[in-house]
């Protein structure tokens, strides 16, 4: 695949269909819980298309295949600044089972306008808020009235935020568990309200976030930081590894445009 073919272009990949059955016998329990938390979040959405913010790591994975038990009816978008594993693994599930991929391709211009853009008309602040809504933005430009599920919440409650990980290797669980809590409910949480903010507005979409349910918040607290796995999040590969293509890469942090943005200096 060559990437400079459709750089700068918005991209639809229409792979062909792959057989998929759902084991629900065998079905690990973090992917029986999450699933019964995707079907809640897509049973009220009546008319509207159901889409997948797919950046190809982990959460938004795991959010694929718990579709994918439900449903094949879904799209999944994606956007990308510069080539990176995050991308190919998109193209490369979507390949695999069968799902149509939005690839929505962004440039140093369209990053400059979008940030002027999000800081003027929404007040936006904050380097990495900022940085993960200049490609959401891109999508909610040409994508209108769908549901939209979204993978936020998913390191608050693997603990791999930053100040979560320190936490979660030195102290006991009582310590880590309220310091995930405290991540999970903060007032206004910044990044999904700018989300919601943002596909409301602009693309007069909603957000669903599976991995902000009860059940699955409940699932993820019986865990301490060693068990889930670490910032590796060995819990999803107990769940999804099978599944996923030979000599793939799930990158645990997203390289969509985050990276791309900081190299471009515009803080």
């Amino acid at each position: 695949m060559d990437f400079e073919l459709f750089a700068n272009k918005k991209v639809r990949f229409m792979p062909k269909s792959k057989p998929f059955i759902c084991d629900k016998k065998n079905m690990h329990e973090f992917e029986r819980i999450l699933t019964g938390s995707v079907k809640n979040s897509i049973k009220d959405c009546g008319n509207k298309p159901i889409r997948l913010h797919f950046s190809g790591g982990c959460d938004s994975v795991a959010l694929f295949f718990c579709l994918l038990n439900i449903t094949k009816k879904f799209t999944c978008h994606t956007y990308v600044f510069k080539k990176n594993d995050d991308f190919k693994s998109s193209v490369q599930i979507c390949g695999l089972y069968g799902i149509e991929l939005v690839c929505h391709t962004i440039t140093e211009s369209d990053i400059v306008e979008n940030l002027k853009y999000l800081k003027l008309k929404y007040g936006f602040s904050g380097k990495v808020n900022l940085q993960c809504m200049v490609g959401y933005l891109a999508i909610a430009k040409e994508v209108k009235d769908s549901l939209f599920l979204n993978g936020a919440y998913a390191d608050a409650l693997f603990g791999s935020f930053k100040s979560l990980v320190f936490c979660g290797a030195k102290t006991d669980k009582r310590i880590f568990d309220k310091k995930r809590n405290e991540s999970l409910n903060k007032p206004n949480n910044a990044a999904s309200d700018y989300l919601e903010k943002i596909m409301d507005k602009e693309s007069g979409s909603i957000i669903a976030y599976p991995f902000y349910d009860k059940s699955v918040v409940d699932y993820f607290m019986g865990f301490d930081f060693k068990s889930l796995g670490g910032v590796q999040k060995k819990i999803f590969y107990s769940a999804f590894g099978d599944r996923l293509p030979k000599k793939h890469k799930v990158r645990r942090r997203s390289q969509q445009i985050d990276s791309g943005v900081r190299d471009l200096g515009l803080y």
